[in-house]
């Protein structure tokens, strides 16, 4: 028998609805702030297809500054693969089975009880090793953002991509998922900006600067909260 067939599917799907509307409120806001580029499309929607083509191949330019073009560019990747990973939760659902048992005896309750408790403390001890992989599939999330971006995209482009989100999705077992990708997203935008600024020579404006500070004070201010609750609930 199984029972929670469909729960983890739904709460992807949870997850991704939430992922979307900060996605989609961010965007607007990057029309507001850096304004969007002139519709080269057709009469009719070009804007619709620009959009579409953006999302497909990242061209012509969404916004008129390229800083938003950066941001957009590595935050619909990670969305369309977000997106990707909520549909196959949808049509192929993670099944718990459940097989019944007669009555446990009290023996058998103090052992469960102590499995239980030393589950508990590794999660509690894995929780800065889970920061670790947040950070660390940030780092990979550079790696492959930054070869979307020059076109050397290969086979490392590939295991970059896989890599970082299964640290991310590890990370999120024991982290809350919102922190997560929030600060996911984060270090991916900042290590993008500073590697075109260091590597491909690309100018580092006063708009960049102060939009990478915020960025690092957003993702120190997030660690930092999830630490206090850490402290609270212990």
């Amino acid at each position: 028998m199984t029972v929670g067939d469909h729960e983890y599917g739904k709460q992807q799907w949870r997850y991704w609805r939430w992922h979307f509307a900060v996605f989609a409120a961010a965007h607007f806001g990057m029309a507001y702030m850096f304004g969007l580029a002139p519709a080269s499309g057709p009469s009719g929607n070009p804007y619709i297809e620009q959009i579409v083509n953006w999302i497909m191949y990242r061209e012509p330019d969404l916004y008129r500054e390229a800083l938003g073009n950066q941001i957009s560019s590595v935050w619909t990747t990670i969305m369309t693969i977000h997106t990707l990973w909520a549909l196959w939760f949808a049509f192929f659902p993670k099944k718990r089975a459940v097989n019944p048992m007669p009555a446990p005896s009290a023996g058998f309750q103090a052992a469960n009880k102590e499995a239980s408790n030393q589950r508990a403390a590794e999660k509690t001890l894995s929780h800065g090793r889970a920061w670790v992989y947040v950070l660390m599939g940030g780092i990979l999330e550079i790696v492959w953002a930054v070869s979307f971006k020059t076109g050397s995209i290969g086979l490392h482009t590939l295991i970059a991509i896989f890599a970082s989100f299964d640290l991310l999705i590890r990370a999120a077992k024991v982290l809350p998922v919102g922190t997560v990708y929030a600060v996911f997203a984060g270090i991916g935008s900042v290590g993008t900006i500073l590697a075109g600024a260091l590597y491909l020579k690309e100018p580092l404006s006063a708009v960049k600067v102060i939009f990478v500070l915020l960025l690092v004070v957003f993702i120190i201010g997030l660690k930092a909260s999830e630490t206090r609750s850490v402290k609270g609930d212990g």
